[in-house]
């Protein structure tokens, strides 16, 4: 169990990738009632990835019960080497595209101060419903609990604490910014502000690292 369960939070870290939920998050922060809008969006976010989870578990755990043990590679090196060929076309794109010019933000963005907790948590599940990016990262760590094979509730406890990790980039900056204090505000400014100037290099360089490892995955399960 150990072993999957590594796995599942290491594919599930990689929700880091998600480098517009991040700064999203950061800039609902600085928001009148900041707190209560982020809390809401992460909560609309985490609430649908967390259902998705259960369902995929159910659904996956019945299919492999009905099926016996394979040795081959299975759908999961399939489904690696396809989510990294598509990480990193992503990344590619990104690069390709022309840079915005400075000082420039998206129209979503830019309408984030005055948007409700109520708009904001429709938000947040709509990206964890139909964002396929995340989605597909998502559920790569779902399918490795899935065919580890574990009695319903460790499985249960399981994508419980993969969705916990993978929505980290939304949970992360509101714990630190609800208990960090004054420090922890200052470190979230000077984040954002960095991450509004490095947008585009840090998306693409974080794209460029997990679509390589989901191939590299891919690849093994293949050669394993």
């Amino acid at each position: 169990m150990n072993g999957e369960l590594f796995e599942a939070l290491v594919l599930a870290s990689a929700g880091i990738a998600s480098v517009g939920q991040i700064l999203l998050v950061l800039l609902v922060l600085t928001a009148e009632d900041g707190v209560k809008k982020a809390l809401a969006y992460s909560l609309g976010m985490t609430g649908v990835l967390f259902a998705v989870g259960q369902g995929a578990l159910v659904l996956g755990s019945r299919v492999q019960e009905s099926q016996p043990e394979s040795s081959g590679p299975g759908a999961a090196a399939y489904v690696s080497v396809i989510l990294g060929c598509l990480l990193l076309t992503l990344a590619v794109r990104t690069w390709r595209k022309p840079k915005p010019e400075e000082g420039t933000r998206p129209a979503l963005f830019a309408s984030l101060d005055s948007a409700t907790a109520t708009r904001l948590l429709g938000m947040g599940m709509l990206v964890g419903g139909i964002n396929v990016k995340n989605l597909a990262i998502y559920l790569s760590a779902v399918d490795v609990v899935v065919r580890a094979r574990l009695p319903w509730i460790q499985g249960a406890l399981m994508v419980t604490l993969v969705t916990f990790v993978f929505c980290l980039c939304v949970l992360g900056p509101i714990a630190l910014f609800a208990m960090g204090g004054q420090r922890g505000r200052r470190m979230l400014d000077a984040f954002r502000a960095w991450l509004e100037a490095n947008f585009r290099a840090v998306a693409i360089g974080a794209m460029l690292v997990f679509g390589s490892a989901f191939v590299a995955r891919g690849a093994h399960l293949f050669l394993g």
